[in-house]
């Protein structure tokens, strides 16, 4: 069996639509794991170009959804911005390129704080909402965990 895109998007909208909190589907030497975020505050539809050539199809053709989320702290510091999937956490664009954020930076809602790479997929992981980053818990190329705190956000 061969997966199509056609096949992907199917399984996309019959994952959202379900009661599953997760999901893998394999064919060959191609594996994809679906899963719902139930803390998702912030929702964005992003074009993929790394899957491309794989499902042979044009980049504009291929949409994710992705989220980000939030936990609770009790400490003053803020809420954090956890991993939305498990991959390696880039801190820029490509090396060399400067940092998404930094401490101290502010941040708009919606504003990429860094990439998180699963599957050979780039997830942007966005601010959920304005504020100031107070602490950032990975480095540059770590691997997180699904649920993971990363970045810290203060209201501003």
């Amino acid at each position: 069996m061969k997966l199509e895109l056609k096949d992907l998007e199917m399984l996309m909208e019959k994952f959202e639509s379900s009661s599953l909190s997760e999901m893998s589907v394999s064919d060959g030497d191609f594996k994809f794991a679906f899963k719902k975020n139930t803390q998702s505050d912030c929702i964005k539809k992003t074009n993929i170009e790394s899957v491309t050539s794989a499902l042979n199809t044009e980049p504009e053709a291929l949409e994710v959804k992705e989220t980000t989320s939030v936990s609770s702290n009790t400490e003053s510091e803020g809420s954090y911005v956890t991993a939305p999937v498990s991959g390696i956490f880039y801190a820029s664009s490509k090396p060399g390129a400067p940092e998404f954020v930094k401490t101290g930076n502010k941040v708009k809602k919606g504003d990429v704080l860094g990439l998180i790479e699963a599957m050979k997929v780039m997830n942007e992981l966005l601010a959920p909402k304005d504020g100031i980053v107070t602490k950032i818990n990975v480095t540059d190329e770590t691997f997180v965990e699904y649920g993971q705190e990363i970045i810290c956000l203060k209201d501003c």
